[in-house]
C-alpha cells in the first residue's frame, strides 16, 4: 500500500510540475520587460521644405500629423516644462506612491477611476495600449508601466512620449506641434514657446491653441509655476514668457506649394525625393 500511495504522490507531483511549467510559459510574456524604443511609427508623415529650408507643407500618413525625432532635437526647456507638468519625479524613474494609492483607494470607493498620478510611462501605455479607465485598467497601466521602466532606460521612455503625445486635433508628438502651431521645429523653441506646448498634453481638444488661448494661457502659467517649484527657472524667467508675445503660424502658409504636388512627391517612388521631404 505504501508503494502504491508513492506512486500516487510521485503522478501527483510530475501533473503539478507539468501546470507549474505551463503556467510559467503561458504568463512569461506578461513578465517580459517591454521597450519603448521599439515604439516608433511605421510611416510618419511627411513635411517637405524647400532648399532654403522654407517650410512647404505636410502630408499626412494615416490620418495623423506626426513627425518622430531623436531626443537631441527637441529643446531642453520644452522637455523640462513638460516633466515639471506631467510627470515632476520623472527624473527619479519612480511611480509616485502616495498619489497612486489615494487615488486607487478613491477609484475602489467610487467604482470608477476618480484620481490621476500618472507618470510618463503610465500615460505612454494609455497611448500604446488604450487601457480602459477603470480600476482594472488602471492596475495594468501600472503593471506595464513597470515593465516598460524595466526594459526600457529614462532617454528611451522620454523619446516615445515626445513622439506619442496628442497634441490636439491630429497632431502627435511635439516635432509636429512645433511645425503646426508655431511654424518652427521642436529644437528652436525658447521657454515662452515652450511652455505653451508643454500645457497641450492635459487637454489637447479643450486647450487647442486656435480655439481656447486664454485657456491655453493660464495653463502655460501653470507649468511655468511648476518649473520656478522645481529650480528649473526663477521668477523673473517665468514672468517674461508669460508676457512674451507668441504668434501663431497661419493654417496655410502664404506660398504653400499647391496640396496636390505635395501628394504627388508623398507618393513619388523616388528615394531622393523622400529624403528631401522627410522631417
Amino acid at each position: 500500500m505504501k508503494g502504491v500511495a508513492l506512486g500516487r504522490k510521485k503522478r501527483k507531483g510530475r501533473w503539478l510540475g507539468v501546470v507549474a511549467l505551463l503556467l510559467l510559459v503561458r504568463g512569461l510574456p506578461y513578465l517580459m520587460p517591454l521597450r519603448a524604443r521599439d515604439w516608433r511609427r511605421a510611416s510618419p508623415s511627411l513635411t517637405f521644405t524647400d532648399r532654403h529650408g522654407a517650410f512647404l507643407g505636410t502630408v499626412l500618413v494615416g490620418g495623423e500629423e506626426a513627425i518622430d525625432v531623436p531626443l537631441t532635437q527637441v529643446s531642453p526647456w520644452l522637455v523640462q516644462a513638460l516633466l515639471a507638468a506631467e510627470d515632476r519625479r520623472f527624473d527619479g524613474g519612480a511611480i509616485d506612491g502616495w498619489a497612486l494609492g489615494r487615488a486607487l483607494w478613491d477609484s475602489v470607493r467610487a467604482g470608477r477611476v476618480v484620481g490621476g498620478a500618472s507618470t510618463l510611462s503610465q500615460q505612454l501605455v494609455r497611448l500604446r495600449y488604450r487601457t480602459p479607465r477603470t480600476v482594472w485598467g488602471k492596475l495594468t497601466t501600472i503593471w506595464l508601466a513597470w515593465r516598460v521602466q524595466a526594459g526600457s532606460t529614462r532617454e528611451e521612455i522620454l523619446t516615445a512620449y515626445l513622439n506619442h503625445v496628442p497634441m490636439g486635433g491630429n497632431v502627435y508628438g511635439v516635432e509636429a506641434a512645433a511645425r503646426h502651431y508655431l511654424g518652427m521645429s521642436a529644437a528652436q523653441l525658447n521657454l515662452a514657446r515652450a511652455s505653451l506646448l508643454a500645457a497641450l498634453p492635459n487637454a489637447p481638444t479643450h486647450l487647442h491653441p486656435r480655439w481656447n488661448w486664454d485657456g491655453l494661457k493660464q495653463r502655460q502659467s501653470y507649468v511655468l509655476a511648476r518649473m520656478v517649484a522645481k529650480g528649473d527657472i526663477d521668477g523673473h524667467m517665468a514672468a517674461r514668457a508669460r508676457q512674451e508675445d507668441v504668434t501663431l503660424a497661419p493654417v496655410a502658409p502664404e506660398g504653400a506649394i499647391a496640396r496636390h504636388w505635395l501628394e504627388r512627391l508623398a507618393r513619388a517612388p523616388s528615394p531622393r525625393l523622400h529624403q528631401i521631404g522627410r522631417a
